[in-house]
């Protein structure tokens, strides 16, 4: 008796035995992922494998180009993550910190300087690698099988309302942030699984450099537990809270840097000419004008055009809280955070994403604090995923068979999802064109901005960076001297339809100066600088 009592506490500790048939069928389903996975990361590339030869453009001056301090490469680096983001051009910048985006510009100028295709490739890359990370993340979070996460993915890949983040190479800092942020969620949900002290630490080092890569990160204290909620159960409440806790401390570590560096720049105020907010009359147009801008923001994620790089004053109209526009988007949002709270409980994963949406979004959504922007489709870049989870757990709900097949092909996976696949592929051809095509207009800074004047015909800022550019020594320099004064017409044209819309646009009336002058016609150039003069003093 005593050695059959010994057998069995043995046999009560030993680890369990693993069956061929199961190890076998493990290896098929870890190979399924990872084919999957894969699937992802190269439709990313694919996708965006057209932007590998585009030039610098837009912002990709200020932070790359004709920014002094990235132009130094590696030997700015000490500088660069001691000052503002946009030290190194003349825009003073208090209000930004971001500086492992600009570190990886200058490390790519040092390698091959006024090389935007080394520069385009990262992104695509990251991006790439972003899908990758994400279809495992939501894989290990979901424990479902594998078709809503690889939906939620391709989804996430496919939108075009991210062609200005990776397309645009100054947006770095939203692909980096968010990778990051993914791979913080990643390493956190091994950490509490395995209780992986280490895995610990690389959520808590991920999250620190997801902050350092934009500031926005910071949402994700508020989505951590929220997603700990609703995928693993089994979490005691302890740990959900002293994970956020932990990434809470990255948190003030990296705002005890960020306000160690920016408090002693001096920053300007958000113009008009940026953020068309800051003309609004009252606080009701100023709320109801930022709740109609959310509900432009969610007609895109459903109908992704037009895509344009720039949404300033006045291409979106100022408007009350009795305008149709407001009503109609405050009614959509109220009814979509009812359903969210209502669902909490029962912790459906459509509530999961409108409420992940809701936080990410709140950051940048000018209803809390007004930004340098009005509306920016890069600024959707991490909360498009809420509408990813949230449309993708939709189509799959109503679409898979409830008798759900085992699958250890991605054969067989598309063949017992037909119908799922099938809203899959329809969704995919048609986002990819657009995503695709988009890509081609942001080829160089003439090819975005003669397109984007079209499709933000009422906006200052897009005749201002026309008529700016095509004004410039560096664009006309080779041209022939009828094609110079031609161009110099033109950008003159932009350039006053800018101040026609905006009146006091101080730097718009600079550069009409400056092209008189090229032109030889000196009169007139002294006339704008006059005007010029009199919009200053109207600031001051």
């Amino acid at each position: 008796e005593k050695i059959a009592l010994q057998q069995q506490n043995k046999d009560d500790f030993a680890t369990p035995k693993i069956s061929k048939r199961e190890k076998q069928s493990s290896f098929q389903f870890d190979r399924l992922k990872w084919t999957l996975g894969l699937v992802v990361a190269a439709l990313a590339f694919l996708l965006y494998s057209n932007t590998l030869s585009h030039e610098y453009a837009l912002n990709d001056y200020s932070l790359i180009k004709e920014n002094q301090m990235t132009r130094k490469g590696t030997a700015a680096l000490p500088e660069i993550f001691t000052s503002g983001y946009r030290a190194g051009y003349f825009i003073p910048d208090a209000d930004t910190y971001r500086p492992l985006s600009k570190a990886m510009f200058a490390i790519e100028w040092e390698i091959s300087p006024d090389n935007a295709s080394v520069s385009h490739f990262v992104n695509v890359f990251f991006y790439a690698l972003t899908g990758l990370l994400l279809f495992f993340t939501l894989s290990n979070y979901l424990k479902s099988n594998l078709v809503l996460p690889f939906f939620i993915s391709l989804l996430f890949i496919a939108h075009p309302i991210h062609t200005e983040v990776v397309a645009n190479i100054k947006s770095r800092d939203e692909i980096m942030s968010f990778f990051f942020l993914i791979l913080s969620l990643f390493t956190l949900h091994s950490s509490l699984t395995k209780k992986s002290k280490l895995n610990g630490v690389f959520s808590f080092v991920s999250f620190f450099l997801a902050l350092l890569s934009k500031e926005s990160a910071i949402t994700f204290l508020a989505v951590v537990p929220l997603v700990l909620y609703f995928f693993m159960k089994e979490t005691p409440a302890k740990k959900i809270i002293s994970s956020t806790l932990m990434l809470a401390g990255a948190a003030v570590l990296f705002l005890l840097i960020r306000r160690s560096v920016v408090e002693n720049i001096v920053g300007g105020d958000v113009s008009v000419a940026d953020n068309l907010l800051v003309a609004a009359k009252s606080f009701e147009e100023k709320i109801a004008t930022a709740i109609y801008i959310m509900g432009l923001y969610l007609k895109l994620f459903f109908f992704p055009h037009p895509l344009v790089s720039d949404y300033s004053y006045s291409q979106i109209p100022i408007i009350g809280m009795g305008d149709w526009r407001f009503l109609i988007s405050i009614t959509v949002y109220l009814s979509l955070a009812i359903f969210a709270v209502m669902k909490l409980k029962e912790r459906n994963t459509a509530a999961l994403g409108i409420l992940f949406f809701f936080i990410t979004a709140s950051i940048v959504s000018n209803i809390f604090v007004t930004i340098g922007t009005s509306m920016g489709e890069r600024l959707m870049y991490s909360p498009s995923l809420g509408f990813c989870i949230a449309a993708g757990f939709v189509i799959v709900k109503f679409l898979m068979p409830k008798q759900q097949n085992s699958f250890s092909a991605f054969s067989q996976m598309i063949k017992t999802n037909g119908k799922v696949f099938g809203a899959m592929g329809v969704i995919l051809i048609l986002f990819s064109f657009k995503t695709i095509t988009r890509n081609s207009d942001w080829k160089n800074n003439y090819t975005l901005y003669i397109t984007d004047v079209k499709l933000s015909p009422n906006s200052a800022r897009t005749h201002y960076y026309l008529g700016n550019y095509i004004t410039k020594d560096e664009f006309l320099k080779d041209k022939p001297a009828t094609e110079r004064i031609t161009f110099l017409n033109e950008g003159v044209l932009e350039l006053k339809k800018a101040v026609s819309i905006y009146p006091l646009f101080a730097d718009a009336y600079n550069q009409i100066g400056m092209a008189y002058f090229k032109k030889k016609e000196f009169d007139t150039s002294r006339v704008i600088k006059s005007k010029l003069l009199d919009t200053a003093a109207f600031f001051y």
